[in-house]
């Protein structure tokens, strides 16, 4: 974006009276390039802060739908609190989330606007050197989560209280979404 914003400077600073429209596009593509550096690093409450691959127990509110892959709960909280050493500290920031499941479970698991408090492993997110190619850590940074924790559903202690964190509007338009999918799936499937 940076690029093609220079390019469109030299562009139009080739012509006279084209002088303002240069300066215009510069700029915007100075804030434009400012606010991603901005964006691409956590905030100075965020629960990135505690994550040095010690257990803590995180507490937060359910941001997205977990899915199960396998034996593993995947999801993403809204952090609130992290109790880590028998303190308990306010951040803020997102967290990703994996919970290892046992081979048969009855157990109620957390879903989109629950409140949750679980304790796990809580690191930042492994980046593994593919030069040129993807990275983990900066497709979460993308979504502005700079923390993981992983837990064994056994071991975590965890905790839900259903419905309690959430907006009740954006709880509403999240289960009309998937009432919508269920019926689009059942009537079309494939």
């Amino acid at each position: 974006m940076f690029l093609t914003a220079v390019i469109l400077v030299i562009t139009a600073a080739a012509a006279r009276r084209s002088y303002y429209i240069s300066i215009l596009i510069a700029a915007i593509g100075l804030l434009g390039a400012g606010r991603c550096a901005l964006f691409l690093h956590p905030g100075p409450n965020d629960v990135s802060r505690f994550a040095s691959g010690k257990i803590v127990r995180l507490s937060g509110t359910v941001c997205e739908d977990s899915i199960i892959s396998g034996r593993r709960l995947k999801t993403v909280i809204r952090a609130s609190s992290v109790e880590i050493n028998g303190k308990t500290n306010p951040v803020s920031g997102r967290v990703a989330v994996s919970i290892y499941l046992p081979n048969e479970t009855g157990a109620k698991l957390p879903d989109f606007g629950d409140e949750v408090s679980f304790s796990g492993f809580l690191r930042e997110p492994a980046d593994f050197w593919n030069p040129n190619d993807f990275s983990w850590k900066r497709h979460l940074a993308a979504q502005r989560i700079f923390a993981v924790i992983s837990a064994s559903l056994q071991k975590s202690g965890l905790e839900i209280n259903e419905n309690s964190g959430e907006n009740p509007l954006s709880r509403a338009v999240h289960r009309l979404r998937h009432n919508l999918l269920d019926y689009i799936y059942e009537k079309y499937p494939g």
